[in-house]
């Protein structure tokens, strides 16, 4: 179950409302962004930061065409520590918001940055079957002898979106447009996908396509 959350002015939200926040965000504001890393031959995998009240403060998706480190999570690290340190919020009190369970690399970034809860969209095996890109699984295995991070550590807390929906306090309705959403979710990332595979042959920079 996802923790405890709240919204302005400290309001407590409600399983609904908090499902809500992050598939808005991920409609309005990294689905946008990745629409148009893909055409540059930068993958699917974005992300977004929220401060406290659930407002967006940085979103940003893949940019390994100008850089192989600049996954979208990083990217969006980057982004947020530009950001004046007198007007960013701090980490700690901030959610980060994944398209995509985060690659090794990412999680590390995420672990060193501070940020306390995590929360994913598509996992794993989806970003190996679905998006073709089997890189996260295989590095998780063949350099960490590991098959999967835990999901619960001293750093931070890790929540699957759709694990949400599936097993929060929704109602019949919300849970059923939840879903719905969701679905329209999974088929842009599908065409997404489509765009960078064709297109990934742009950039010379991106060793692992």
């Amino acid at each position: 179950m996802a923790p405890s959350s709240r919204g302005p002015n400290g309001t407590p939200l409600s399983d609904a409302a908090l499902v809500d926040k992050l598939l808005t965000v991920m409609e309005q504001e990294v689905m946008p962004t990745t629409a148009k890393g893909v055409e540059k031959g930068n993958k699917v995998f974005g992300a977004a930061i929220l401060d406290a009240d659930f407002r967006v403060v940085v979103a940003s998706t893949n940019h390994e065409a100008v850089c192989p480190f600049w996954h979208g999570e990083v990217h969006t690290l980057k982004e947020f520590f530009a950001l004046p340190a007198s007007s960013r919020p701090k980490q700690e009190d901030c959610y980060f918001l994944c398209t995509h369970a985060p690659c090794p690399m990412c999680l590390s970034a995420l672990t060193w940055s501070g940020f306390k809860v995590l929360y994913q969209f598509f996992s794993y095996d989806d970003s190996e079957g679905t998006f073709n890109i089997p890189y996260d699984n295989q590095v998780l295995r063949e350099v960490f002898q590991c098959k999967r991070p835990r999901r619960s550590t001293p750093y931070y807390d890790s929540y699957d979106l759709r694990e949400l929906v599936q097993h929060g306090a929704l109602s019949d309705d919300e849970r059923a447009s939840a879903w719905r959403r969701i679905r329209q979710i999974e088929s842009e990332y599908d065409r997404l996908s489509e765009v960078y595979q064709q297109r990934k042959h742009l950039s010379t920079n991106i060793m692992l396509k």
